[in-house]
Formats: C-alpha cells, structure tokens, sequence
C-alpha cells in the first residue's frame, strides 16, 4: 500500500475508493478462498462491517463455558402461538407428510412458537422442510428466540433447494454428449441453522438457559412447508486422532475399490452443478478421440460458498474405508481450495470440515490423509450412504475476517475524506486532509500493516510467496 503524502484530495480519494474495491473484489471473486462478501457496493460493505465485532463467532466465543445439551427439543410447526400476518396454511399429509404440515406460500408475515429446555445447554437448530417450486432462489428465514436475534446472521438463514438430472446425458447426431437438463426435486428435506456465506462449516449453536422460550420465524420471498423444527444437542467438534480412538483397526475393508465418477453427482443445490467435459486429457474416463464424452463435474461453477455435491454410495461392509480423489484445482495460482465432507448429512471430524484441493496445472490423484501421509479412515456400515462435499473457505475463514476489517478501516478513513472534500472534491484546491484529519497517517500505516499480515498468514498458509490473492495485496 502506498501512503499519499503530497497534495491532491481528489487522489487521496480515489486511492482510498480504489482499495476499498481492490479488497471487495477479491472477496467476492475468490470466494473459495476468502469467502463471499455481501452483494453490495464498495462503501456499503465497508459500513456494514462495522457490525461484525457483534457477529456469530463473538457470540459462542463469549459462551464457551456453557454446556452442550444432552437431549433434543422437538417441535411441531402446527403448533404455533402466534400469527403475524403469515397467512399460512394447515394441510394434514401435504405431499406424504407424516403429520400436520404449514404451508408458507405468502412471502410475509411471522409464526411463533413457544418451547421448554430442560436444562442449560448450547443447541443446533434444524428444519424438516418441503421445497416447494417457486422462485428457484434458496428459502430465507428471519429467525428470533425470545424476540431477539441473538447474533446478526440469524436475520439470514437459508434452507437450500435440491437439483437433479432431469434426463440421461444428451447426444448429438455425431455421438458428442452434453450435460443433461436439470429439475428442481421437490421434497421433504432436512437441513441445520447454518453460515450461508461458509466462513463456519458447522451448524449455529444457541446457548439456551433452563425454562421457557420462544422461537420466532418470519418468511422471505420463496414458499416452503413446514412439517417439524428441532433443537438438537449441538455437535461436538473432535479431532481425527480422538474419533479414530474408537475404531476396531480389524475392521479394514478389504475388499475391491469402490469408485463413483464425479458426473454422477445424484443431487446439487444449484442448478448450475451440471456435467462437463474434458478433452485435454485422454487419462480422464471416459474419453474417446474423436467425440466429447461427458467425464467430470466442478470446475468454476462450483465455487460459491454453500454449493453442495451429492453421490449415492452402495457400501458392501461394514468396516473402515480410506478416502481417494482424483481431482483438477488449476484455477487459483499457488492456493489451495477447500470442500467439507459429510456422509448422511453427518459431519465427520474437523480435518473432514476443510479437505484442502491444492493447485496444480492438471489432474492430480489425493488421498484423504494428515501431513503424515496417514489416511484419515471413515467408518461405513454397509448399505446405501449419500457422501456430500460442500465449497467452504476453511481455514481462510479468519483471513476473510481480517479483511472485511481492513476494508471497515478504508471505509472510516473513506468517510472522513468526505466530511471535508464531500463527493467531487475540487481538483485545483488543497484540502490539508493530513492536517484536518490528525491520526489520517497513522490509520493508513495500521491499514498497511493489516495487509502486510494478512499477506503473511496466506503465505505461512500455503508454503507459497507468490498466488493469486497474494500477488494483488502485495501491489496496493
């Protein structure tokens, strides 16, 4: 970053206005990396930010002392005390529901339910949903309990929709193939009060004392149903080395590998998570010389925090598996991306929750496993399972952080420019901004020197001087 230190308010202000959009681009561009920033201009993000000190992680932070619960709560969505302009409607085994559902197709208005803990406990809250085909954008809720948003990302949550091929792979009349269409699957779905943006892989969890409460939910602009909201005990986080304590080491599966090709991804949460093809390399299955033949799915349409990947998996035995991916991560220079893998929905183990994809300039073969080269083993029983890796920051959660820090900083200084020169500074005039603004040198050296650590995190991060993100922060 380089300090202005001459005259000229009118380039004292561009420069400003020109980092604060150097860092918003490189937030929303590079969102597998540093997680997706709100959809808003430069200047209103940076206004926003002013808020975050007050977000999710100051607040489990501050309750870490509280216990985990040991039961959960279910509730009935019949069973409201309160409509607030809903409009809702009761409809007993909508769409095979096993009970009363409510059916919220108004895009307005709130219902309240009131609900009783046990004891003190940190809960995560879940959803049994129905996707009702509308607007095809995810469903958004408002959430409060006792009236109060307890953190700001509970004015935001989200229950996704759910994609699916709606045909076999098409062909042309020279035997090319292209993805096949997608379509929405509606259906009853079960989801968690989770971080939208992906900065945090695992469910919101709600510190709730001993008594009476209320949950309050108001709808957004997607119809959904409603059929049962559930506060479960909110999960543990455990490490591999303190999960793999209790596995029976003679449970290695033995038997012949299990291989699911990428393109047939059973369901996603967008429908732009079509099949693709690669003809660049004959190594990748399938591949003929003269036709493109559908063979891998991914690449930059699966980028976007929150996007999902699905496979159904038939599992021959019980016992312990070992992890293998085959994978193309060609797109952010020297940096690593991330994915979180549940199985059944379940989350596995923290190393699990940010598998790291490292660049590369073509395929690459990884198995799941610690520095060590030790696979991480994941205990299956036999039958059908669903395997689910979600796009997640990871362990660049933090730098997003730092960042959206450094931009609420530029967009202080932003505003103090402003006060003084106000919208179209007079080009010709010296406005004396280091005079008028006292601590104006000293904020700009504490803004560089953020950037100078946040360059050096992502540098001791991926072993690597040179990257993407890298290169761009180290030139302002």
């Amino acid at each position: 970053m380089l300090l202005f230190l001459g005259k000229g308010a009118c380039k004292a202000v561009k420069r400003v206005i020109c980092w604060l959009w150097i860092l918003v681009f490189l937030l929303n561009t590079y969102p597998v990396v540093v997680g997706a920033a709100s959809k808003s201009n430069a200047l209103s993000l940076a206004a926003s930010n002013s808020e975050s000190s007050e977000g999710y992680s100051n607040y489990i932070l501050n309750m870490s002392n509280f216990p985990f619960a040991e039961e959960k709560i279910v509730i009935r969505a019949a069973d409201f005390i309160k409509d607030s302009g809903s409009k809702v409607e009761l409809v007993e085994g909508f769409n095979n529901a096993k009970g009363t559902a409510v059916v919220w197709k108004s895009h307005s208005g709130s219902l309240t339910w009131e609900f009783t803990v046990p004891k003190n406990g940190k809960y995560q809250l879940g959803f049994e949903y129905y996707n009702i085909f509308d607007g095809g954008n995810p469903i958004d809720l408002g959430l409060k309990i006792d009236g109060k948003y307890l953190f700001p990302e509970m004015k935001n949550i989200e229950l996704t929709r759910v994609y699916t091929n709606s045909s076999e792979v098409r062909k042309d009349g020279s035997g090319n193939e292209f993805a096949p269409m997608q379509e929405e699957c509606e259906g009853w779905y079960n989801s968690w009060a989770k971080d939208p943006e992906g900065l945090i892989t695992e469910p919101y969890a709600y510190a709730l004392s001993k008594g009476k409460h209320t949950l309050t939910i108001s709808s957004g602009d997607e119809a959904f149903a409603l059929l049962t909201i559930i506060f479960a005990p909110a999960q543990k986080s455990v490490t591999y080395k303190e999960l793999s304590k209790q596995y029976n080491k003679s449970q290695h599966y033995m038997g012949e590998p299990i291989v699911i090709e990428g393109e047939d991804a059973k369901f996603k949460t967008s429908s732009s998570l079509i099949a693709k093809a690669d003809t660049s390399d004959p190594s990748v299955y399938p591949s003929e010389v003269f036709r493109t033949k559908i063979n891998y799915i991914g690449s930059t349409n699966w980028q976007q925090p929150g996007q999902t990947l699905s496979w159904k998996i038939d599992v021959p035995e019980d016992g312990l598996y070992k992890l293998g991916m085959r994978f193309r991560q060609s797109y952010l220079l020297n940096g690593d991306t991330y994915r979180n893998l549940t199985v059944d929905g379940n989350y596995l183990f923290e190393e699990a929750s940010a598998i790291a994809f490292p660049y590369g300039g073509g395929w690459q073969f990884m198995e799941f496993a610690n520095k060590d080269e030790e696979p991480y083993l994941l205990y299956l029983t036999k039958g059908k399972h669903t395997f689910s890796m979600e796009v997640t920051v990871g362990p660049m959660a933090e730098i997003n952080r730092r960042m959206q820090g450094v931009v609420s900083s530029l967009g202080t200084i932003y505003r103090k420019f402003v006060m003084i020169v106000g919208n179209s500074p007079d080009a010709n005039r010296d406005y004396n901004l280091f005079g008028q603004i006292p601590d104006l040198e000293e904020q700009l050296k504490k803004t560089k020197a953020s950037l100078d650590e946040i360059v050096s995190q992502i540098e001791n991060m991926t072993g690597k001087r040179s990257g993407t993100n890298v290169v761009v922060l180290k030139n302002m």
